[in-house]
């Protein structure tokens, strides 16, 4: 439910995100484990109806598509994804996104990685219906390896225990985030080796911002540093997503030798962030709730400073505007696509 305003702007700059439950309320498609999980076919015309839906409902927004081609979409778990494969419960409902149920602390020493990914649940099935959408689509997709980072996916396994467990138990701590690490790397080795994939490698680190640069620094900067070497290794760039508040973060990340997109999180100061990483893709994170609550006028201008602070590297800046609810005013949409327009 992502889509980038069309190249009417002349740059990559503004993209939007209207969540399950505004499709859900609005147009009352129902998600749930169908659309994610168990049909292929249904999930492809849900996804040009929605592509056609968003052009006709914002003509002025250049979103979607009067005529949609079929998309070759595989099953996504979504952040539940390297979860389901240490043996969560993934859960599903009609108006939201997977999420899983945490795993018993007793069972966390006894993880353990699969012989061989292509037999284990849910990669065999990711694999198996991209081949059935590329034999029907006649396309060559790859599957979409499992995105994530390595301190959320110890959250979804652990729940917030884990930054107790980082305290009091440092070593078993290591060791379960080593686990984690070494499963990604073998996912994305073989998505590469397997299927071709030298994508976006994306690497999540909402939950950094809860513990801090120092956190960061001593227990997680180590796995993305190889993250990011693994990206360079296949071809494919690497995003850091930052949702949280960035400004005390530059200096954590960047001893990561490149950064090719950076997600920074509401009220970040934008330019700081364009000039500690100049060889990034800057993207902030809009507050949907600012968008859903404020005045058009007061978002304009907030926009406006935001553009102006971005002034000189335009070319490598762009706005999320993510997580858009029923509710939300259409005009506040169009009024931070109007003030990113006249300040191209």
């Amino acid at each position: 439910m992502w889509y980038m305003v069309d190249d009417v702007l002349g740059i990559r700059q503004l993209e939007y995100n209207f969540l399950p439950s505004w499709w859900h309320g609005t147009y009352g498609i129902g998600f749930g484990e169908r659309f994610f999980v168990s049909d292929p076919d249904y999930r492809i015309e849900t996804q040009r109806f929605m592509d056609r839906t968003v052009h006709e409902r914002f003509p002025g927004l250049h979103l979607g598509s009067a005529d949609p081609k079929p998309q070759p979409l595989g099953p996504g778990w979504g952040s539940a994804t390297i979860p389901s494969i240490f043996g969560c419960e993934v859960v599903f409902s009609e108006d939201g996104y997977p999420w899983n149920r945490h795993l018993p602390g007793d069972e966390l020493p006894r993880l353990s990685l699969p012989d061989d990914l292509s037999t284990v649940f849910p990669i065999s099935e990711i694999e198996r219906q991209m081949r059935y959408v590329n034999r029907k689509l006649g396309t060559d997709a790859a599957p979409l390896w499992p995105s994530g980072g390595v301190v959320n996916t110890a959250l979804q396994l652990r729940g917030p225990d884990f930054f107790t467990d980082w305290h009091t138990d440092p070593e078993s701590a290591s060791a379960f985030l080593d686990t984690i690490h070494r499963l990604f790397d073998r996912v994305i080795r073989r998505n590469h080796e397997a299927c071709g994939w030298h994508g976006l490698l994306f690497v999540a680190c909402c939950s950094v911002s809860l513990a801090g640069p120092k956190f960061y620094v001593e227990a997680l900067r180590g796995y993305d540093i190889a993250l990011q070497a693994l990206a360079m290794e296949i071809g494919a760039e690497f995003e850091i997503h930052h949702c949280g508040h960035f400004d005390a973060f530059p200096e954590a990340y960047r001893p990561i030798p490149r950064v090719d997109f950076l997600e920074v999180g509401w009220k970040s100061d934008v330019r700081r962030a364009l000039d500690a990483f100049p060889e990034s893709l800057v993207q902030l994170v809009i507050n949907p709730v600012f968008v859903s609550s404020t005045p058009r006028a007061e978002i304009g201008d907030r926009v406006d400073q935001i553009l102006e602070a971005a002034r000189g590297d335009r070319h490598r800046f762009s706005l999320l505007v993510p997580d858009l609810e029923i509710g939300t005013p259409e005009e506040n949409l169009y009024e931070i696509y109007e003030r990113c327009r006249r300040a191209r």
